[in-house]
């Protein structure tokens, strides 16, 4: 199983930008890039924040995928 990101649409569907919610959970957008690509994994305590600031729940942020698919 590998974990997918689903950050984009949530970035959509609340109509903020990468670079507004890294500044203010205090990373770089480089580093929100990487997280919402599945480059590198947030934190658990950014992740909450980020789940927070999109108003979502931190399940929303992915999507488990069977490898074999």
């Amino acid at each position: 199983m590998i974990l997918k990101p689903r950050f984009e649409e949530h970035f959509e569907r609340i109509g903020l930008m990468k670079k507004f919610v890294a500044k203010k959970i205090g990373i770089s957008q480089n580093q929100m890039s990487n997280i919402c690509t599945g480059k590198s994994y947030p934190t658990a305590l950014n992740l909450f924040k980020i789940a927070d600031i999109l108003q979502c729940k931190v399940d929303d942020l992915y999507e488990k995928v069977d490898r074999d698919k």
